[in-house]
């Protein structure tokens, strides 16, 4: 079953919660400033779409229309639409965990390369051939992206 417990809202949830007229989101969806809400049982809207309503909604309020409404909405990140809905930000994720290997002495045995940014490939130090062939393998991978 869809409900907000499962991030589902129906049409008439975010009418109230927008409190705005439901021919107001039919004219929204029409200009695909907001994802229409379907039809039957299962329409509604998902924690995005409920996102782009309450902020378009919102938008409306301060003055927005036409065409620079349909701007602000398909120029706003993900963000900037929380902050036009009134929704705090999305909390940030945890770092993940450091990915090391401990020998008996205590000194980590990975090798961290940065592939491309944003890119890393750990390597266990101890596998020598292994650590061999990936080098030789970067390296001519990045010689045939620079070529």
């Amino acid at each position: 079953m869809r409900n907000r417990a499962n991030g589902w809202w129906s049409a008439a949830e975010l009418r109230s919660e927008a409190n705005v007229d439901p021919r107001v989101l039919v004219a929204l969806a029409k200009q695909r400033i907001i994802p229409s809400p379907g039809r039957g049982p299962s329409a509604g809207y998902d924690l995005h779409g409920r996102i782009r309503v309450l902020a378009a909604v919102n938008l409306q309020r301060r003055g927005y229309s036409g065409q620079a409404l349909v701007t602000a909405m398909s120029s706003a990140s993900n963000a900037e639409l929380r902050k036009h809905a009134g929704l705090p930000p999305e909390p940030e994720a945890a770092p993940p965990a450091p990915v090391t290997s401990l020998t008996p002495s205590g000194h980590s045995t990975w090798l961290r390369v940065t592939v491309a940014p944003g890119v890393e490939l750990h390597v266990d130090v101890t596998q020598a051939d292994l650590a061999s062939k990936l080098g030789t393998l970067l390296k001519s991978l990045t010689a045939a992206t620079k070529g």
